[in-house]
């Protein structure tokens, strides 16, 4: 199964379209499905068939309510990259909004390039278009055809559909179920999966490589795939290679695994030994001892017991030849098994040199550790076996006897007698010395290498001597005190062989060549004299090229590595505490990997970490706010730095709202003013907060310089971080160009970013438990001037009363019907002229004529609200206005003006109240009771009653008069809603007036006791208020508050180091 080529299709698309069911039907899987809700994130299954599998991804409905934007692109990401076929299937009735449709699609195109992964995004996109009758075939893929034309033509060579799926796009409009066409087409689509060529030859690279992809996009690594694998493969192999060098087996516990190519999980064939090596060195440590290994390994040969036999030399060669044979086995093994697992991979990737390199050194250990002393034991006369990098005294590893028998016992009597003598002895073998020979004592007796006793015949009348070749002199080699490269120091473990009698200033062991290592190695140097390391400057080499050591001298990055910071961070704000990925990037500068020549320490020219000349170092830039480097090359010609971005840790929020508190939420997590912005990524940030502005310090030394402009909008009051600094609102464009780095983003979404962030106020775009929000944006640049809600009314939409101008139905024609009854003061005070009718209206003239005061400032206030609703029911031509209006005045008289109207236009209204002046006192209760009586004489179950109640003054009334006025409105089916407006009191009178508050205050007690009108929606309850009306412009906006456009919080992050500039 392992072996086997694989192939992937996949199941997208909207919610409840029957993606399992076509997967179900197409390769035999068997996914849930049903009319609701089923599938969550991704599900696979695996179809074995006779020449390969088959794998399908099922995944959960685009645009889910329980799964973020940016779940939704790395989701889209995984599908495009690892597939052969995706299958789209969406219903036409419902899919006419291609772009918005398909946004996670064009949000994942700018995330991994897939140039730099040519292993990925290889696959076919058909667009599945459900239930379509036969008649419709042809136009409904003509009009798919023609938007998806729409998005190449506008996002250019960042279309989604080039770079994810190299431009291959099919369109099937697929008939309705009852249809004998339905199940005929899946063999269509079974031919086009089997048609895809194949990216995955081998099911088990398949798996390494989802897995890999799936940690990559977990990880935030937008960098290449074949790096990312190359990378992990080479850290795999560098984990398992001491257990490969020592045991030849990849694991040991809890049972042993043979050396395996990891891609078909087959064992590599090829020669080797089962027994244990020795390697100990910088990077890996053993507890058994070299000489234990060392012992194991010289008992394992077979003519381990043939020492003496025949010269120790000789022998000692023969052993040196089976160790180094089982060492090449075990190295070659060991070799082919990394060739195997890297072949797929390009050799001159960082991590696959610097195994390379790893591999290269330990094998010199390797090599090293069985390599035997072979000088002089200390206790006799034969060689020294142990490793030549033994400490204490050299020894044979024997009993240091002579296994031979007496050649004088047999010459003359035929006796076998074991020789007396130490093994390895010179001359003839003796049992007993003094009874064959001389056997006084040697002349040279304590001497190295001395017998001991005089080895003549008997009764010889020169001096005594053994049959020892040379009589050492036996002081300290004078090879001492050598200075190493680790800065330790060396001393020859070796005793002078120079004959003691003979005169000599400097005291040599019997070895011949260097015995120091190599500077450059663990090999020893190649010098043929021994003592050469005492003269001044010698430098010890083994006379083998060496790759360079030094790291890259070249300037710029050698490589960027993504990696966590911290699994599992936590983040802790103002409003909660979660878990989150945090996301960094390391500059690395690699080992250099030119050769350094036999015999030299240091090649010529500058280091370079690779020596192909299109392998680039990357620029040094990286951006402000995650900090993730440039990955263009060092001196790129483009202005634009560019990089995939990660967490923003750079950064902090920074929330406009008058309370430090305020929350702004984003991707369903709650920030305040000064929450660390880690959680958020560079690239994904601005499409998960939608239509939006960023915060940044003013540069501007006068902010007048800031007024008018198209990107930039000062902002008055003083925000956190530094609230001293002023600040401006900037659009998203100019964010990016200030950061040097190219926008992440798509150009739809930048076109959608420069648009400005008001919202329609219509309750039909608020979402619930079931739906998402549906906003209806203003159609008009971020920081647009305001359009005059008085002006002629667009072709289609209206225009709000605060100037946005909007695509959807006005609110105020599609909000509850209400009986308004604006009640306004006309007593003696309302003629003082601080306050006047608002000017450069239609009516300024008429009312500024009759009532130039308090009174015509409220006239003028009337006309703008009518003249408002009439502008938002006239953008609509089949509507007509619901709402009735009636005017009572009053001073210490109630007159009724207008009752019940629903027909009078703006100015017909304002013609009926303009006779009326002021003048006269006050009678609150009159002015009440009168309400009351209009109201219920008008009452209609269509109309909801609302109270305006306008005065300057402080007058008495009875809690009974307002009780009674909210008893009969709950009466009558629906609580009252009574909005009361003081206006006149001049700021610095900071008294309210108490009457108007009290009466406020029963309205509300009333509405909060009201039983609910189960036929009303909950926003048609508006509760009452009281409100201070300072001035003319104010007292307009309270009357018009009703048609003004919404906005979300505005907030943004912003870098933590940003100064001054």
């Amino acid at each position: 199964m392992a072996t086997k080529p694989v192939r992937v299709v996949s199941s997208m698309g909207e919610q409840s379209v029957g993606k399992s069911y076509a997967l179900n039907h197409l390769v035999d899987t068997s996914f849930a499905g049903s009319a609701m809700r089923t599938t969550e994130g991704v599900w696979m299954s695996v179809t074995p068939t006779e020449k390969e599998l088959i794998v399908a991804l099922d995944f959960e409905g685009v645009h889910s309510i329980e799964r973020s934007a940016q779940e939704d692109t790395l989701l889209v990401l995984f599908n495009t990259a690892i597939s052969n076929l995706v299958l789209f299937r969406n219903n036409f009735a419902l899919s006419r909004d291609i772009t918005g449709l398909f946004q996670s699609f064009q949000s994942s195109a700018t995330v991994l390039d897939p140039a730099e992964n040519p292993s990925l995004f290889q696959s076919t996109l058909v667009i599945i278009i459900k239930d379509v009758v036969e008649a419709d075939k042809v136009e409904i893929g003509r009009e798919f055809s023609l938007k998806f034309e729409k998005i190449v033509q506008d996002e250019q060579e960042a279309n989604f559909i080039t770079r994810l799926h190299a431009g291959r796009l099919n369109i099937i409009p697929w008939p309705v179920i009852e249809s004998k066409e339905f199940y005929k087409l899946f063999t269509k689509v079974k031919r086009c999966l089997d048609q895809q060529p194949v990216t995955h030859p081998v099911a088990g690279e398949f798996l390494l490589e989802m897995k890999t992809l799936m940690a990559k996009l977990k990880a935030n690594d937008w960098g290449a795939m074949s790096q990312t694998m190359a990378s992990h493969r080479a850290q795999l192999l560098l984990s398992m290679l001491p257990n490969a060098l020592i045991h030849g087996l990849q694991e040991i516990d809890p049972e042993p695994e043979p050396l395996k190519n990891i891609d078909t999980d087959t064992p590599i064939q090829f020669p080797d030994t089962q027994l244990r090596l020795f390697l100990a060195s910088g990077v890996f440590s053993q507890s058994d001892t070299r000489e234990q290994v060392l012992t194991l390994l010289r008992n394992s040969w077979d003519r381990h017991e043939t020492r003496q036999n025949l010269p120790d030399p000789e022998w000692a060669d023969s052993l040196s030849q089976y160790l180094e044979q089982i060492v090449t086995m075990r190295i070659d093994h060991v070799r082919e098994w990394l060739t195997q697992n890297l072949s797929r991979f390009q050799t001159t990737h960082a991590s696959i040199e610097e195994l390379r390199r790893t591999f290269d050194d330990v094998t010199v250990d390797l090599r090293s550790n069985v390599q035997l002393c072979r000088l002089q034991c200390a206790n006799c006369q034969l060689l020294c076996v142990q490793s030549r990098l033994h400490d204490g005294p050299h020894n044979c590893r024997t009993d240091h006897v002579c296994i031979h028998q007496c050649d004088f016992c047999k010459e003359g009597t035929g006796d076998r007698r074991a020789c007396s003598m130490i093994g390895g002895h010179a001359g003839k073998h003796s049992c007993v010395v003094n009874a064959h020979l001389c056997g006084q004592p040697c002349k040279f007796a304590g001497k190295f290498g001395c017998l001991d006793q005089c080895t003549k015949v008997t009764d010889h009348l020169d001096e005594h001597l053994c049959a020892a070749l040379v009589h050492g002199c036996g002081e300290p080699c004078d090879l001492s005190g050598i200075k190493l490269v680790d800065g330790s120091t060396y001393a020859c473990p070796g005793t002078c062989r120079i004959p003691s009698d003979v005169a000599h200033a400097r005291h040599r062991c019997e070895a011949r060549l260097c015995s120091v290592t190599c500077r450059l190695c663990k090999r020893l140097c190649s010098h043929h004299d021994h003592m050469h390391g005492l003269e001044e400057g010698e430098i010890h080499l083994c006379g083998e090229e060496h790759l360079c050591s030094v790291d890259c001298s070249v300037p710029g990055i050698c490589e960027i590595e993504t990696a966590p910071y911290s699994i599992e961070a936590t983040f802790t704000g103002r409003h909660e505490t979660f878990q989150y990925t945090k996301y960094s990037q390391v500059a690395k500068r690699l080992k250099c990997v030119k050769s350094i020549p036999p015999g030299q320490t240091k090649h010529n020219g500058p280091h370079n970490h690779n020596l192909d000349r299109k392998v680039v170092h990357f620029c040094e830039n990286r951006c402000e706010n995650c900090g993730y480097f440039c990955t263009l090359p060092l001196g790129h010609p483009q202005q634009e730095h560019e990089t995939r971005h990660g967490s923003m840790s750079r950064t902090r929020w920074v929330v406009d709202e008058s309370d430090d508190a305020a929350a702004l939420e984003v991707e369903g997590r709650k920030f305040s003013t000064n929450d660390e912005g880690a959680p958020m990524m560079c690239n994904l940030l601005c499409q998960a907060m939608g239509r939006h502005v960023h915060i940044d310090y003013c540069r501007a030394d006068d902010p007048a310089a800031c007024t008018g402009r198209e990107d930039t909008q000062h902002i008055t009051k003083r925000l956190l971080p530094d609230p001293d600094r002023p600040k401006d609102y900037i659009t998203h464009n100019l964010f990016w160009k200030k950061s040097g780095f190219k926008d992440p983003y798509s150009k739809e979404e930048q076109v959608n970013f420069a648009k400005c962030d008001a919202m329609c106020s219509g309750p039909e775009h608020v979402g619930n438990a079931g739906t998402l929000p549906q906003p209806s944006y203003c159609t008009l640049p971020m920081f647009h001037q305001p359009l005059d809600a008085h002006g002629p009314a667009p072709a289609i939409g209206y225009v709000s009363n605060d100037g946005h101008q909007f695509t959807c139905r006005n609110p105020v024609v599609m909000q509850h019907a209400y009986h308004v009854i604006f009640v306004a003061d006309r007593s003696g005070s309302m003629t003082s002229k601080d306050k006047k009718p608002l000017q450069n209206t239609p009516a300024s003239g008429r009312i500024s004529a009759r009532s130039n005061n308090r009174f015509g400032a409220v006239l003028s206030s009337l006309y703008g609200f009518w003249f408002a609703r009439a502008a938002a029911i006239g953008s609509s031509a089949s509507a007509a206005r619901r709402d009735a209006y009636s005017v009572i005045l009053f001073n210490s008289h109630v007159e009724p003006v207008i009752e019940n109207d629903f027909t009078s236009n703006p100015d017909e209204l304002l013609e009926a109240v303009l006779p009326h002046a002021a003048n006269g006192g006050t009678n609150f209760t009159a002015a009440i009771t009168n309400a009351a009586s209009v109201m219920e004489r008008y009452w209609s179950t269509e109309r909801s009653p609302v109270i305006i109640f306008l005065s300057d003054g402080e007058c008495q009334i009875a809690d009974e008069t307002m009780q009674d006025l909210c008893r009969t409105s709950t009466r009558l089916g629906k609580a009252v809603s009574f909005h009361a407006v003081s206006f006149g009191r001049g700021s610095q009178n900071a008294a309210a007036p108490t009457s108007l508050h009290r009466m406020v205050q029963i309205a509300q007690d009333a509405q909060n006791n009201a039983p609910r009108d189960p036929l009303a929606p909950a926003t048609v309850t508006v509760m009452s208020s009281y409100t201070d009306a300072l001035d003319t412009i104010q007292l307009a906006e309270t009357f018009l508050g009703i048609a003004e456009s919404l906005r979300k919080p505005r907030g943004s992050l912003m870098q933590l180091n940003n100064r001054r500039t």
